[in-house]
């Protein structure tokens, strides 16, 4: 086996935002909630709470890419360690999905207004956010590190039956059930 002589990068890393993060799960949800009922062109207002504006700059970016259907290209450095010179290197991903897999929602416009707390939506989601929270943390024992995205797990919240969400629930919540579970989740 050949030893490789290119080093890349440094142990130092960015690690990857929680707003961020957040935010694509989100949007992502609502572009699949408008896909499921074939709303074919829309505009989307989002309201928030007041965030600095390079946050909201990196939603609208985020948001963006998320249905763009562009090639990915990462362009990165390295050292030769051996010849004592700089390397530069490229990785380009681009997918390819079937028809039938094609998001056909259209955004006319995306809107991103962070409001202030008198704001009465702004209030109801946190009050929505709240009583979740507390219906999560008060789940039994057996119950309590299992998946969060599922009708079953809020079943018992008082609003349940105007939760707005997906008709078809599919088998599960593959990015916030899974990629961000809980460390003490049982492994599926």
């Amino acid at each position: 086996m050949k030893k490789c002589h290119i080093k890349c990068g440094s142990p130092r890393t960015n690690p990857a935002s929680m707003h961020i993060e957040l935010f694509c799960g989100l949007y992502g949800h609502l572009i699949a909630f408008l896909e499921e009922r074939e709303r074919k062109e829309v505009d989307i207002e989002i309201r928030i709470d007041q965030i600095d504006n390079p946050i909201v700059e990196d939603f609208e970016a985020i948001a963006k890419k998320l249905l763009s259907q562009d090639p990915v290209v990462h362009k990165t450095t390295g050292w030769n360690t051996v010849t004592e010179t700089k390397v530069d290197g490229e990785i380009k991903v681009e997918l390819k999905l079937p028809q039938h897999m094609h998001i056909e929602t259209v955004i006319r416009s995306l809107s991103i207004k962070p409001v202030g707390e008198e704001d009465g939506f702004v209030l109801a989601a946190d009050v929505l956010a709240n009583s979740l929270n507390h219906l999560f943390k008060n789940r039994q024992d057996v119950d309590r590190y299992s998946d969060l995205n599922t009708p079953e797990a809020v079943a018992t919240h008082p609003l349940a039956k105007y939760l707005d969400t997906f008709n078809d629930w599919g088998v599960g919540d593959i990015v916030g059930d899974r990629l961000y579970s809980h460390p003490k989740a049982p492994k599926i």
